[in-house]
């Protein structure tokens, strides 16, 4: 496949290995997404087309049209295809098998979405394509097209008549989308024939309401005519009536007026003999309230004089209580004293406390500066560290391993004494006697000693290929990594240096512990700013201690001088409640002195209002006497009520006479019997006016035909009622049918569910637990839920890496299906962009086998920047994409 100017790629080709997996590796940016990208749009979309995912892809850096060609295996087709878009546009085609061909322009589009549509299924291909930055859900891939059709064989429910159910299912639908929606409500077809019935009944209801209407006008007429006879023969009695009841109510008011003129007499002689009544008992009521008023006037002066003397023992009351508050008063501020004494002791010893705190912080802190010097200074001194100890192991490795190798290359020596010789090898001394024999392994490039007689040199080194240095190399590295660290070789030159690097460590943990102890002791201080804290400190407690006084002592401890504290705080307490109870007292006995003067002053303030009353009221009844004398106001009182009594008797007997007629009676009487005649004449006019629309209406509407009109409409409503029931029939019929089609559909899909179960659960075998199984949804084999190790998890639960997982396997089973068993079948290639970012080493191995096996089907294309990734898939081609190119 060739990528030129397409989005950031100026130009890349990779080959795909036409079965199995590939992985396309290399650094980010470098173009690996875009080869699926590339794939699609090159399917897709012609060489015209300036759709917004065709201009995505044109280079930004330059003026170029995005090229794209691939070498595609297709059923029996093999052909490279290209195009060029927005610049120069082409499409070309090239078939080399079965038949040679080429094409191009629309021709070659054409020809290859033909060759696709036949031996491919481009919705499968873009389902099991997982995008980078795609979503990690399982895929759903639904049970249609070639996969459906793989999934049906391996259910063993597939069937000529497939086909033949498919066309039936849609004209099914078809029928029923006439009626109802796809929410299974009814259409606009089936509420307007409702509607046409409807209006239909409504005109027959119009048509019949009128012909009954017209019948009932002649029977109206009819009865009006009555009506009006009935009504002139009544007028003459109702108009009699009015005259005589008229006449009656005449008398009736004449006798009503002279009652009330003979009451109103007697209302006036009532009203004078009232005023007699009045006066009489004014009088004889004031002379009772100067009775009164003397007879209060003494209670009042005897009730003063108990008042004064209750008031003199209100006096003593307040005075002792004032000695008590005084006593009380006393008595607080000594407590007072006291407590703030106390109080100020208790200041003073926490002074001191916290004096001594500052002192045992700096202490602490000057301990970790000590250890911080001593810390910096051995670690200033020493050079080893980490990555210096790993190259002394490895230097003292390689030296071992040369050591090894140079014993491995020992030569075995026999020497055999033929005299008595000393021999010396390797820093030991052998004595031999005639026959002796011994024997010493020596390495190449060693001596053996006979003093005084020979030297036994052993032959030269022979080179190792696979060593890396001659043997002194690894030796004198080591050395020098020693001096390095400061150590020597001696017996353990390398464990001097761990032991070195052991101490670093523990300095380093000393060092951080002194600098966290150090932090936390100073907080937001410094030594100095500590001890002037301390200095400071140290004058405010001599200076109290100087100042304050020897009586009472200053308590030897916090606790004890709290307790003293506390015991003043409390005595503090007690004077304050006594001091309170005094001036309560004191409150009251003063309240009791000035309610007693209070009662006292009003009390002679009353006794003087009540005698200026009696003094007034007896001047006032001299002045009426000496006009009016007692004696001939009680006789004017008593001529006063016999005339008004003689008065009313004279009007009672006129209301007598006049209450034989009841005149507001005859009255409405008299009304009703006026509007009975006015109604009767409204009556017969209205009568008379009914009798001529009536007349009117049936001379116009006889001649309408109403009779045939309802007789059409009874037609209509009969017609718009059969068509209602013919469509109504017909919708029932369409959902009945598509129901009992979409059961037997939904059986046939979870018929699916068990291959492509079993192909997940195959593939899954080495990537979780054993017995993991899954629960897959017959409507469009989504994943629903993973059991493992007994627990059934929702996918929505499950961690991403897990979903990741799922995501992949699905696809690769989807894809095998399609495939077939052996892998000829209408199958498409998996393409995995970036995947298994979420999955652990563990997996990734059981991933890889997953992998390995789906390419043993289908074709399978891994797009990464992460080889390592996909390291297990044993079976894998790999191609690297290089930034360069």
């Amino acid at each position: 496949m060739l990528l030129r100017d397409f989005r950031g790629v100026d130009e890349a080709e990779v080959a795909f290995a036409p079965s199995g997996v590939t992985i396309v590796h290399g650094p980010n940016e470098v173009g690996k997404s875009s080869i699926a990208e590339a794939l699609d749009v090159l399917i897709r979309h012609p060489d015209s087309s300036r759709r917004d995912d065709i201009r995505a892809v044109k280079p930004v850096h330059r003026d170029a049209g995005p090229f794209v060609e691939a070498d595609i295996q297709c059923g029996p087709f093999r052909f490279t295809y290209s195009k060029r878009w927005l610049r120069q546009p082409c499409t070309e085609l090239t078939i080399r098998a079965p038949a040679a061909r080429q094409a191009t322009g629309r021709e070659a589009h054409d020809a290859v979405m033909a060759m696709l549509r036949e031996h491919a299924d481009l919705d499968l291909f873009r389902a099991l394509w997982l995008r980078q930055g795609g979503s990690l859900d399982v895929l759903a891939p639904g049970a249609r097209g070639s996969l459906g059709a793989a999934l049906d064989a391996a259910a063993s429910a597939g069937s000529a008549a497939g086909d033949d159910a498919d066309v039936l299912i849609a004209a099914i639908e078809g029928e029923r989308a006439q009626w109802y929606t796809e929410t299974g409500l009814e259409k606009a077809v089936l509420t307007s024939l409702r509607a046409r019935v409807e209006t239909a009944e409504e005109a027959h209801e119009r048509a019949a309401g009128a012909l009954a209407g017209l019948a009932g006008c002649v029977d109206d007429l009819g009865r009006l005519r009555r009506e009006l006879s009935a009504l002139d023969a009544v007028e003459p009695a109702r108009r009699k009536a009015v005259t005589d009841l008229e006449e009656a109510v005449g008398h009736a008011r004449a006798a009503s007026a002279a009652a009330r003129e003979a009451r109103l007499l007697s209302d006036a002689q009532a009203a004078r003999s009232g005023q007699a009544q009045s006066a009489l008992a004014a009088r004889r009521e004031a002379i009772a309230r100067i009775g009164h008023d003397a007879t209060q006037a003494a209670a009042v002066r005897d009730e003063a004089e108990r008042a004064r003397a209750h008031g003199a023992g209100d006096l003593q009351r307040r005075d002792a209580a004032q000695t008590a508050l005084d006593a009380a008063a006393a008595a607080l501020a000594s407590a007072q004293d006291a407590f703030e004494q106390t109080d100020r002791d208790d200041l003073h010893l926490r002074d001191v406390l916290d004096r001594d705190q500052l002192g045992e912080r700096l202490g602490r802190v000057r301990a970790a500066d000590r250890l911080i010097a001593d810390g910096e200074s051995f670690l200033a001194g020493c050079v080893v560290d980490d990555a210096l100890m790993r190259r002394i192991d490895a230097a003292a490795e390689e030296r071992a391993v040369e050591r090894g190798r140079r014993e491995a290359a020992a030569v075995p020596v026999r020497v055999v004494a033929e005299a008595t010789v000393q021999m010396e090898f390797d820093g030991s001394t052998w004595h031999l006697d005639p026959g002796d024999e011994t024997a010493v392994a020596a390495p190449a490039g060693s001596e053996i000693r006979l003093p005084g007689i020979a030297r036994v040199l052993v032959g030269p080194p022979v080179a190792h290929p696979d060593d890396p240095a001659v043997p002194d190399d690894a030796e004198q590295v080591l050395m020098a990594l020693l001096g390095q660290a400061g150590v020597a070789d001696e017996a353990d030159g390398v464990g001097a240096a761990r032991a070195l690097l052991r101490r670093r460590g523990e300095e380093e943990t000393r060092l951080r512990a002194a600098r966290a102890t150090r932090a936390v002791d100073l907080r937001d201080l410094t030594p100095d700013e500590m001890d002037d804290k301390i200095a400071r400190a140290d004058e405010r407690i001599a200076l109290y201690v100087a100042t304050r006084g020897d009586s009472p002592a200053i308590p030897g401890e916090r606790d004890t001088a709290k307790a003293v504290r506390a015991a003043a705080e409390e005595r503090l307490g007690r004077a304050r409640e006594g001091a309170d109870r005094a001036r309560e007292s004191l409150d009251v006995a003063k309240a009791a002195m000035l309610d007693a003067e209070r009662d006292a002053a009003g009390r002679t303030e009353r006794l003087a209002v009540i005698d200026e009353r009696i003094a007034a009221a007896g001047a006032d009844l001299e002045a009426v006497r000496a006009g009016s004398p007692d004696d001939v106001l009680e006789s004017e009182a008593l001529r006063a009520a016999v005339e008004d009594l003689e008065a009313d008797v004279t009007a009672a007997r006129a209301e007598a006479d006049a209450a034989g007629t009841d005149v507001d009676s005859l009255a409405e009487r008299l009304a009703n019997a006026a509007d009975a005649v006015r109604r009767l004449t409204e009556d017969r006019g209205q009568a008379r006016i009914a009798i001529a629309r009536l007349e009117a209406a049936i001379d116009r509407d006889g001649d309408l035909g109403l009779a045939d009109r309802v007789g059409e409409a009874s037609n209509a409503v009969s017609d718009a009622r059969h068509d209602l029931a013919v469509g109504q029939r017909r919708a029932d019929t369409a959902r009945y049918l598509h129901e009992v089609m979409t059961r037997h559909r939904d059986e046939a899909h979870r018929a699916y569910v068990a291959p492509y179960r079993a192909e997940v659960e195959r593939l899954a075998r080495g990537v979780f637990p054993p017995g993991t199984s899954v629960e897959v949804a017959h409507e469009d084999l989504a994943i629903i839920t993973r059991t493992s190790d007994g627990r059934t998890v929702p996918l929505r639960d499950l961690s991403g890496g897990a979903r990741e997982q799922l995501g992949v396997i699905g696809r690769l089973a989807a894809a095998c299906i399609a495939a077939g068993p052996t892998g000829e079948a209408q199958g498409v290639p998996v393409i995995i962009d970036d995947a298994l970012g979420f999955t652990d080493a563990s997996r990734l191995e059981g991933m890889g086998a997953a992998l390995a096996a789906a390419g043993e089907r289908t074709q399978v294309i891994v797009l990464t920047c992460a080889p390592e990734r996909y390291a297990a898939v044993g079976t894998a081609a790999t191609v690297r994409m290089d930034p360069r190119g």
